[in-house]
C-alpha cells in the first residue's frame, strides 16, 4: 500500500546547511557546528513522534493474523540487527552503506529538527553533506526498543549519546532518540520513516 505524509518544512539542497549541532550524522555539518540551533521542544518532538505511529497504524498496516512471541522476538531480533548495522556504519563513517538501511524512491520520509525530506535522494545529498564534516565520531551508548506492528512492519526507537569531531578540529558530545519506521520489502527490511531529536552536553574538554 502506497502511504504519505504531510509536513511543513522540507529540505531545500540549495538553502545554505543550519548551523546546529549533529546527531547520527542526520543533520548538515557547517564549520561552526559546535553553535547548537535550537532545537525543537521536546514535547514538540514527542508528539511527532505519536502523530507518525498513529499515522502507520492506521494508513500502512496490512491486516495480518495475531502474531506469536516467538515470531515478535525473531521480528525484533531482525530490526536490531538494522539498528546494529546504522550504527556501525556511524562509528566508521560509511555514509554509503548508512543509506542502505534506507527505502529508495519518494516513499522515504524523514524528519530532523524541522527539516523534512520526502525522497532517497534528498536524503542521500543530506547524509553525505553532513558526514563530509565529521573527522571523527563515537558512538558513546545507545539502547534500543522495538515495537511489532505486523509481519513485515516495525517501529524501533533508539536513546543514544555520541561525540563527534570536526574536520575543523571542534569536538562535541549530545544526545538524542532516533525513531524508524521499518518495512520489510522483497525480503529486506528497510526505513521508510524516520525522526529524530538531538540536544547537546556541554562540551567535553
Amino acid at each position: 500500500m502506497a502511504c504519505s505524509i504531510r509536513l511543513q518544512s522540507e529540505y531545500d539542497p540549495h538553502r545554505p546547511a543550519p548551523r546546529r549541532a549533529v546527531g547520527l550524522g542526520l543533520t548538515p555539518v557547517s564549520p561552526t557546528f559546535l553553535i547548537p540551533y535550537p532545537p525543537p521542544k521536546e514535547a514538540i518532538m514527542r508528539r511527532m513522534i505519536l502523530v507518525l505511529m498513529l499515522f502507520v497504524f492506521v494508513a500502512c498496516q496490512p491486516a495480518t493474523m495475531e502474531l506469536t512471541d516467538a515470531e515478535k522476538a525473531e521480528i525484533a531480533g531482525e530490526l536490531t540487527q538494522v539498528m546494529d548495522g546504522i550504527g556501525a556504519s556511524f562509528r566508521e563513517l560509511d555514509v554509503e552503506r548508512f543509506l542502505t538501511y534506507f527505502q529508495k524512491g519518494d516513499e522515504l520520509t524523514f524528519v530532523q529538527d524541522g527539516i523534512v525530506t520526502r525522497s532517497w535522494d534528498g536524503f542521500a545529498d543530506l547524509k553525505r553533506a553532513a558526514w563530509a564534516g565529521f573527522a571523527s565520531v563515537e558512538l558513546i551508548e545507545y539502547d534500543l526498543q522495538t515495537q511489532i506492528l505486523a509481519a513485515n512492519a516495525g517501529v524501533v526507537t533508539m536513546t543514544f549519546t555520541n561525540g563527534a569531531t570536526a574536520t575543523t578540529g571542534d569536538a562535541v558530545e549530545g544526545r538524542g532518540i532516533f525513531m524508524a519506521v521499518c518495512s520489510e520489502l522483497d525480503g529486506e527490511w528497510k526505513i521508510v520513516y524516520g525522526v529524530e531529536y538531538f540536544e547537546l552536553l556541554e562540551s567535553p574538554s
